[in-house]
């Protein structure tokens, strides 16, 4: 048993070495293993401030970058403020602007409506002054006309009765009895010339009149005009020269009517030139135009005309007739006046010359009946005049 007890005990003292150098190695890779994570964790470290330094670096530099920006981001701020300010100040302004742009616009406002009553009131006025006006025209014209009726009919018989004593048809005359029956005859003549002359105005003034387009001979118009006149122009020694060799053998118009126009300014040629002076008659072709004038017919129906004679290259589809003479001319002031209505060149009270003042205008509705314008050239006080109708062709 003894000897069981000391084996037992040797086994003991051999096992207790092994686990004690088991131990010493353990404890050794410890040790060991301790030493490489003591290591490692130096160079950790090392490197951890190595970063830590480039990062504080970094940081610096964005912190500077940072400033940079938040200095410039709080001048635009101070900018935008100033904007803004400025922005508002002008807004105030224009805002007292518009209300005082306001206040004039509806003042504005108020007197426009104000006016356009007034112009309203007027308008309603001034239509019942023209039916009063068209009333009173009509009336006139009517009474013209059975007045002018009235006065034909005895004058008539005064000039046939007249002419029948001074033609020595009941035995003859002494030298006074003719000249005073040559006065009253010629006075019969000029008042029954006023009395035609105001009802064919009075007539064309109502628009009761139209032409009755026939073909004209330019020439038989010319002849036959110039044989009513040549009495007047022969008794004061005045010359008149025609000239159609530029003219349309044939236009379209009222034979009559043509006639009374031309005679018109043939008589006024000749009653406004002093004896012995010159009258000139003539016709030619035209395209629309005057250069001395700057006239132009603005109807469409003449500019069509006036656009295919260019285009064609004609001489042109128009007629100009024009009467020239010496007489005492028309100042500058005179020449548009002339041809309304009961006016004449002369307008004092002891003018020279006896008529209507219904020639020209007579003549110039004449002239528009058949499409055309008339219009007159004067240098001035005695220097003549030179009157020009032109219509198409």
């Amino acid at each position: 048993m003894g000897y069981s007890s000391l084996t037992g005990r040797k086994s003991n003292m051999a096992i207790e070495p092994r686990e004690e150098l088991l131990l010493k190695t353990k404890v050794k890779h410890l040790t060991n293993d301790l030493r490489l994570t003591k290591e490692e964790i130096e160079t950790s470290t090392k490197n951890y401030f190595e970063i830590y330094s480039k990062l504080e670096e970094k940081v610096e530099e964005r912190t500077e970058e940072l400033t940079k920006v938040n200095k410039q981001l709080n001048l635009e701020i101070q900018e935008r403020k100033r904007i803004e300010e400025a922005l508002q100040k002008i807004n105030m302004e224009l805002e007292s602007r518009v209300k005082e742009r306001t206040k004039v616009i509806q003042s504005a406002n108020e007197e426009l409506r104000a006016e356009i009553s007034e112009l309203k009131r007027a308008e309603r006025q001034l239509q019942k002054t023209k039916e009063v006006a068209e009333t009173a025209n009509r009336a006139k014209s009517e009474f013209l006309a059975n007045m002018g009726h009235e006065f034909r009919t005895p004058l008539n018989h005064a000039i046939g009765f007249t002419e029948l004593v001074v033609d020595k048809n009941f035995g003859e005359l002494n030298e006074v009895q003719e000249d005073y029956l040559e006065v009253v005859l010629q006075s019969s003549k000029h008042l029954l010339s006023l009395i035609n002359d105001i009802l064919d105005f009075s007539r064309l003034d109502e628009g009761e009149l139209n032409i009755e387009p026939v073909e004209v001979n330019i020439k038989t118009l010319f002849e036959k005009t110039l044989a009513m006149v040549k009495e007047k122009a022969t008794k004061k020694g005045i010359q008149i020269l025609m000239d159609i060799d530029d003219a349309p053998e044939y236009i379209r118009g009222d034979y009559k009517k043509l006639n009374k126009a031309l005679y018109n300014l043939l008589s006024n040629a000749i009653k406004f030139t002093p004896d012995s002076g010159e009258i000139g008659l003539e016709a030619n072709f035209s395209s629309g135009t005057t250069p001395s004038t700057d006239f132009f017919i603005e109807d469409p129906y003449y500019q069509k005309l006036n656009t295919t004679n260019q285009k064609s290259n004609d001489r042109g589809k128009f007629i100009q007739i024009s009467v020239t003479d010496t007489g005492i001319g028309i100042k500058q002031e005179d020449q548009a006046r002339i041809f309304d209505a009961f006016e004449q060149g002369d307008g004092s009270a002891n003018k020279m010359y006896q008529g209507s003042g219904l020639g020209l205008a007579l003549t110039k509705q004449i002239v528009e009946l058949h499409q055309g314008k008339i219009w007159v050239e004067s240098e001035g006080e005695g220097r003549g005049s030179r009157f020009h109708c032109i219509f198409p062709v």
